[in-house]
């Protein structure tokens, strides 16, 4: 299966199938399911507020994904959309992984050092 790309249009079900939490055939069925919700509310229900369940909600409902994996999701959609009051689409790489709890600030620091040390390493002289 070819991964798709995702950007600021991405729905939470791509963003999550794209990381890997749940698989396009979960995401189709939490649609399907969504819609079938959608089906069954009345005009006066929608007006008083009433609406299907979010496709993260289903997810977690069917023990396909985690909380914790929706939250994730999330929080990467408001990134890509510029929403996030923390980040802006910009964000460099280190900070969206500490963002999204996968690497420590720490850990991101250290990185960059090697990165640094790396970069600023002579090459091998040429003969």
């Amino acid at each position: 299966m070819t991964m798709k790309n995702i950007d600021a249009q991405s729905l939470i079900g791509e963003i999550m199938n794209w990381l890997g939490y749940v698989s396009e055939e979960q995401v189709n069925a939490a649609m399907a399911i969504q819609n079938a919700e959608r089906q069954t509310i009345t005009a006066e229900q929608s007006a008083a507020g009433v609406r299907p369940r979010l496709i993260g909600a289903i997810l977690v409902a069917q023990g396909h994904a985690t909380e914790h994996q929706v939250d994730h999701a999330f929080r990467l959609q408001q990134i890509l959309r510029g929403k996030s009051d923390q980040l802006s689409a910009k964000s460099l790489i280190g900070q969206i992984l500490v963002f999204l709890e996968f690497a420590s600030e720490d850990q991101i620091d250290k990185a960059f050092a090697l990165q640094t040390l790396l970069r600023s390493a002579q090459p091998p002289a040429q003969p």
